[in-house]
């Protein structure tokens, strides 16, 4: 921040575990005054819910927050869009996704401060993040911490039971989860990453962990596949 000049931080609050845990170092550092909280929403989703946690973990951290309705923009750059398909819930997921992170960039912009990402290094590995939308952001305070060590660290903020065990979702579209999308919970995915991350094969991993070899081969591929997202953009100097 100081090397930027930024007055402080914008962060997207869903009411969810990683925001929530952001938010909370965030404002342990710098004080929640320096801190902008916005929860972006559409009319399709059921916000009730996750605006009520989002209230409750801004007002635990002295965070102000607001609500920002994406609605009309949304259905407005839809109807741009000549080749727009309702049925195609992951290239419409992604848009709302990075139409989000516009939003976060112009309070950041107006406001001089940084965004701060929400990230996990669970999701980084996975490559389970929109390029570009969720994953456009300046700083990664949990790029470091696997899922379930975020759930440890927000009891240690004493952030609410309710936020730490609601099934974690990137709220692209209604009745998403993550561990439904990826095939098995985060627990089980954190030790495969772990193992992978420490040079373990596969087959000695699986022994271990006592998981089935295909879900382990399914994570290590994931892994390879979404290499992409988390490296800089190459250009030909890195082709060689």
């Amino acid at each position: 921040m100081k090397s930027s000049g930024s007055s402080g931080l914008v962060v997207g609050l869903s009411g969810g575990l990683d925001s929530s845990v952001a938010l909370g170092i965030a404002s342990k550092l710098m004080g929640g005054e320096r801190l902008t909280a916005l929860f972006i929403v559409t009319d399709e989703e059921s916000r009730v819910e996750g605006l009520t946690d989002a209230e409750g973990v801004a007002a635990l951290f002295g965070v102000g927050l607001e609500i920002v309705n994406i609605s009309e923009a949304l259905r407005r750059l839809q109807a741009s869009l000549s080749n727009f398909d309702a049925e195609d819930m992951l290239s419409l997921g992604n848009l709302k996704a990075r139409l989000r992170m516009s939003v976060l960039y112009y309070y950041a912009n107006r406001l001089g401060r940084l965004v701060l990402g929400t990230g996990d290094k669970s999701e980084l590995l996975l490559g389970y993040f929109t390029k570009y939308g969720d994953g456009g952001v300046d700083i990664l305070p949990l790029g470091h911490l696997y899922k379930t060590q975020v759930m440890q660290l927000a009891r240690h903020l004493s952030i609410p039971e309710r936020v730490v065990n609601k099934p974690p979702s990137p709220n692209l579209w209604p009745g998403q989860t993550a561990e439904r999308e990826l095939g098995m919970n985060y627990g089980s995915i954190d030790l495969i990453l772990l193992g992978l991350e420490q040079g373990i094969r596969m087959e000695a991993i699986a022994r271990e962990t006592r998981l089935p070899i295909d879900q382990v081969t399914s994570i290590a591929e994931r892994v390879s596949k979404n290499q992409h997202k988390r490296r800089p953009t190459p250009t030909p100097a890195d082709w060689s």
